[in-house]
């Protein structure tokens, strides 16, 4: 970020952190070495994400240089997790340049940060808070006097080792330097969540070195300044699970079979007749999962089709014989692959019926087989089959029907959707006749059917709605023929308790 004092090019390493609730300031005084984790594991740059011709490690510091890349604009390695109350200590060195730990702050694209940073300066602005691409110099700093601002950057140490210590418990945030307090600041306008990052500014080369980068995250506490403190409360408490973010039954664990470089961004799995898990890969195709040596852990993926990718639907009819939805040769389709020689990669792909909707979040999704031997097809709110409809269809009369008024969201997502939004379509496989089988869903992404082939799903209410008179809890639902489930637009929606829709079994 180029300050306007001085016509000087400066740097800044920017810090990330999620912050929900308000802690006791004395909270952090008495802190153990123990609580703290590391962020960066001396080796390499795992859990970090950035232009890797940057940034590196060396005798266990990540180094970043634009030495022989010239950058047209400040560019950040930042963590791949998002982080809530926490204090953050880490060493920094800087050559030369201007650079800054980001904190609390978002991904834009290519790289680049934006939100809150403690600065890292040459001469100047060492140690203040600075907002990229947002507030920038923010008002509590141009109210200092000159006096106090030479104060605030005068406890760095110019080539040489600078310690932060960087504190984030509700709107308060504290930066100390070198022992020195540099900033005590409420802010209540500032994101409350973020990334952390380190930066590399524009201009002249430069390089800057971190080391002994480690967190210490503070749980969440009632009595912080949210809109609606009891709700973040108990969801803050659900994901507080022994350190663990997967919360299990007793006598259950999670193991991981599989590693991230191995399957990278999947966006939906099912299982082969041989029972090997069979992977979708975002804007790749679809992936068969191996374990050569036998140990239980998958070693090696093979490919099954590459001509159709991003399946967001997956279901085996037979073996060799897989349904998908997905992005292909005649667009976003229900399509059949057949592998017919029994080697494991798609010999035909063809075309059973074509969507009107692109593969998204609400999109065409889930593929299932009935007790009935019918196809069952499910399709967010933005997407539905096209081609022959049966006129007797179960859900044949459902229409938008809302008199008064309504409130469509600000953003405009979903405004010109009407009823009936998600739906579940029943496929004929021998006539290859649709019929519209149930809806008012919003986006229900999979479902499933028990032992009597009743079939259930899990829909949830447009996050943005929270607290607001229409919404409705995300809950499960028992799929009835015919069954409106009460989705429309904006605040249209039908309450649970009206005649004319169905309640879920079970809410959250």
């Amino acid at each position: 970020m180029n300050h306007p004092r001085g016509g000087a090019l400066r740097r800044w390493v920017v810090l990330v952190a999620l912050c929900a609730f308000a802690m006791p300031a004395a909270y952090t005084q008495g802190a153990d070495k123990d609580e703290f984790k590391p962020l960066f594991n001396g080796k390499d740059l795992t859990g970090w994400t950035g232009d890797m011709r940057l940034w590196s490690v060396k005798d266990g510091e990540i180094v970043g240089s634009t030495h022989g890349n010239k950058i047209k604009q400040n560019t950040f390695l930042y963590t791949d997790k998002v982080y809530g109350d926490f204090v953050l200590k880490l060493k920094v060195f800087l050559e030369n340049g201007n650079s800054g730990v980001q904190f609390r702050s978002e991904v834009r694209d290519d790289f680049v940060i934006a939100g809150y940073q403690a600065d890292v300066a040459e001469n100047t602005y060492f140690g203040m808070l600075y907002e990229e691409k947002k507030r920038g110099i923010m008002d509590y700093w141009k109210a200092l006097s000159p006096e106090e601002q030479a104060k605030i950057h005068g406890a760095a140490k110019q080539n040489d080792w600078n310690e932060y210590v960087i504190t984030c418990e509700g709107d308060h945030l504290t930066f100390e330097l070198n022992g020195v307090k540099t900033l005590d600041l409420v802010d209540p306008d500032g994101a409350k969540s973020g990334v952390i990052a380190l930066q590399l500014h524009t201009g002249p080369d430069m390089i800057v070195r971190f080391k002994d980068i480690e967190i210490k995250e503070i749980p969440s506490t009632h009595g912080g300044r949210l809109l609606m403190p009891d709700i973040d409360r108990v969801r803050s408490e659900r994901l507080e699970v022994a350190g663990s973010s997967i919360r299990v039954p007793e006598g259950f664990v999670v193991e991981q079979v599989a590693t991230d470089e191995l399957i990278s961004s999947s966006v939906n799995m099912t299982f082969d007749h041989k029972g090997r898990p069979v992977i979708a890969r975002e804007r790749g195709g679809i992936r068969i999962l191996l374990d050569e040596d036998g140990d239980g852990v998958f070693d090696k993926e093979h490919s099954f089709c590459e001509e159709v990718q991003t399946a967001h639907g997956m279901h085996f009819v037979g073996p060799g014989d897989l349904l998908v939805h997905a992005r292909g040769p005649a667009e976003t389709c229900l399509y059949r692959l057949r592998d017919l020689d029994g080697d494991d990669v798609a010999d035909e792909v063809t075309v059973l019926n074509q969507s009107d909707g692109q593969i998204s979040e609400h999109g065409p999704h889930t593929i299932l087989t009935g007790a009935d031997g019918d196809l069952y097809v499910l399709f967010g709110n933005h997407a539905h089959p096209s081609g022959m409809g049966d006129p007797n269809s179960p859900l044949r009369t459902l229409e938008e029907d809302y008199l008064l008024p309504r409130y469509v969201d600000p953003r405009g997502h979903a405004n010109n959707i009407r009823a009936p939004g998600g739906t579940i379509h029943r496929l004929d496989p021998d006539t290859g006749i649709w019929s519209e089988f149930a809806g008012g869903f919003r986006n229900p992404f999979d479902m499933a059917a028990d032992v009597y082939g009743e079939i259930f799903t899990f829909d949830s209410d447009m996050e943005w709605d929270l607290g607001l008179p229409w919404f409705r809890p995300i809950r499960v639902i028992h799929v009835a023929p015919g069954g409106d489930y009460g989705w429309r637009t904006g605040s249209s929606k039908m309450p649970y308790h009206y005649i004319d829709t169905l309640p879920g079994i079970d809410r959250v």
